[in-house]
């Protein structure tokens, strides 16, 4: 818990913990803990509008239009209600339901019906931590691609600016550039650092299986210690899947800012150049008028 609040904590490094019945989530300013029928949220004052993206992506892209979402008389209906721990579905019905040995539907009907699931997304229903936790990944990768976006507008104005020569003095333009680029590196590290966090939760089978908080209710004896490795890899299928995404994103991310990286580089190369070039030139002439 000292990890969520940064005046108790020694780092602020980005952080999936996982551990029985509880997960927190520390990415800066968003600070979570999901359990099995809810999740609490933590932002600094001034961050209702990342609370607000939180709660549309949780109402799986309701549209909230007139109403306060965290007004205390605010309520949604059961149709709107999609990821309410209310409507999960218990995972055991799924192991229940065992065609009869007399059914005698056929290979074919069977691949057609699968693939009509598929379709109609009637083939999956993640339980309520995991939509948590896909929810506030989402919201954090989405900020982290914004700023990420944004920095490059910016530094793409500022290059062209400075290689068209439309800037009050290279010096200033230059040293502009350079914060840019600073700007730059810090921005890589948040991303890094949002990869970093993750792919540690994918290196452990353990911790992807204790993600799934309501079979730790619903199938306690799947994970009485010593778990088996058969189990470990079949509990851990769903949440490994749902990171694996955000890691793309953010490797994604990271080579978009390497690649802005390079090109603050080979410009402060090409301004580099043309100040030698210029120097190059007025020593010559001085060395010249020396000589007359």
């Amino acid at each position: 818990m000292r990890r969520l609040v940064t005046p108790f904590s020694n780092t602020n490094e980005p952080a999936l913990i996982v551990r029985r019945h509880v997960m927190l989530l520390n990415f800066d300013p968003l600070r979570a803990i999901v359990l099995r029928d809810r999740l609490l949220v933590l932002v600094p004052d001034g961050a209702d509008s990342i609370l607000i993206s939180l709660e549309k992506r949780m109402r799986r892209g309701t549209d909230i239009t007139n109403e306060d979402p965290f007004e205390e008389e605010y309520t949604l209906s059961e149709e709107e209600n999609v990821v309410h721990p209310a409507k999960k579905v218990d995972l055991n019905e799924t192991s229940t339901d065992v065609p009869s040995e007399g059914s005698s539907r056929d290979e074919n009907d069977q691949f057609h019906d699968e693939w009509e699931d598929i379709d109609t997304m009637n083939w999956t229903k993640m339980a309520f931590e995991l939509v948590a936790v896909d929810c506030v990944m989402q919201c954090v990768s989405s900020m982290l691609l914004d700023d990420a976006q944004t920095l490059e507008h910016i530094v793409a104005e500022a290059i062209d600016s400075l290689q068209k020569g439309t800037t009050d003095g290279s010096s200033h333009a230059q040293d502009r550039l350079r914060i840019l680029k600073d700007d730059v590196k810090s921005m890589e590290s948040r991303v890094q650092g949002f990869v970093r966090a993750l792919n540690l939760v994918l290196d452990d089978d353990e911790d992807l299986a204790l993600m799934n908080l309501s079979r730790l209710i619903t199938n306690p004896e799947r994970f009485i210690q010593p778990v088996p490795e058969e189990v470990l890899h079949e509990e851990s299928d769903e949440p490994e899947l749902i990171l694996e995404a955000y890691v793309q994103h953010g490797l994604s991310a990271v080579n978009a800012l390497d690649s802005l990286s390079s090109k603050i580089r080979s410009t402060e190369d090409a301004v580099s150049m043309k100040l030698d070039s210029i120097r190059n030139r007025l020593l010559y002439i001085n060395t010249f008028v020396s000589l007359v």
